[in-house]
């Protein structure tokens, strides 16, 4: 039988202190100067009302995060609007009522000492094709290509199927973007706005050509490819 092998660990050496290492040292991000290098990563909850506005639940949640912080909580994704496609009770900072309850995480983050940044999310054709046939939002993606098989039964199945966004569709996104993040700033009490352009959602969709076969200005090369996300 082959023995095992084994590592001895010598006691004589003392664990390092990180109380001087660069995690608890301020960093300058945007606006702000954190206070140490801790990043809460966005984790969607789902804990949002039917009408997509931040429950108690959430305020909870980010004010437990933030006590003894200081560094930057990110917010779970959030919908800029319904356009931008849809998941049942996830967030979205559209409304006064959804900025509103916002303001009251924000703030009470702030009151920890901690900073607190919004994530705004994109679906594209991840959305749920069924969340949007209600309020009558059409399920857009850079082609008409469906994420797996059974994303386009379910499109079919509710009668909302998947069809190339128009250029002056992404023209209003874009705008709306922009709005969103003033709100998110002015109204909400945002420190930071984060873009999310990864994971496959609408605008990563743009970016890879698996999911971009388009031939305008927004298709083709990565220059083009990559012009939703810089415009």
């Amino acid at each position: 039988m082959k023995e095992e092998s084994s590592i001895t660990v010598s006691s004589s050496v003392p664990p390092k202190s990180l109380a001087n290492s660069n995690l608890f040292k301020p960093l300058k991000v945007g606006p702000v100067i954190l206070k140490n290098r801790l990043v809460h990563a966005p984790t969607t909850r789902f804990r949002n009302s039917e009408d997509f506005v931040a429950t108690d639940s959430m305020l909870e949640y980010y004010t437990d995060r933030a006590e003894n912080n200081g560094g930057l909580l990110i917010v779970e994704a959030t919908f800029p609007a319904p356009e931008f496609g849809l998941f049942e009770n996830a967030p979205m900072i559209h409304t006064q009522a959804q900025v509103k309850a916002f303001r009251k995480i924000t703030d009470s983050v702030h009151s920890k000492g901690t900073f607190i940044a919004a994530q705004l999310w994109n679906l594209g054709r991840t959305s749920d094709p069924m969340a949007l046939k209600k309020p009558n939002i059409p399920f857009v993606a850079p082609s008409a290509i469906y994420f797996d098989e059974a994303s386009e039964k379910a499109a079919k199945d509710v009668g909302n199927e998947l069809r190339e966004i128009t250029i002056p569709e992404i023209k209003a996104m874009i705008k709306e973007y922009a709005a969103s993040a003033k709100r998110a700033v002015d109204e909400a009490g945002f420190d930071i706005v984060e873009i999310h352009a990864a994971h496959q959602y609408l605008l990563d969709q743009f970016l890879q050509q698996i999911s971009n076969n388009r031939t305008d200005e927004y298709g083709g090369s990565i220059e083009n490819r990559a012009r939703f996300m810089l415009e």
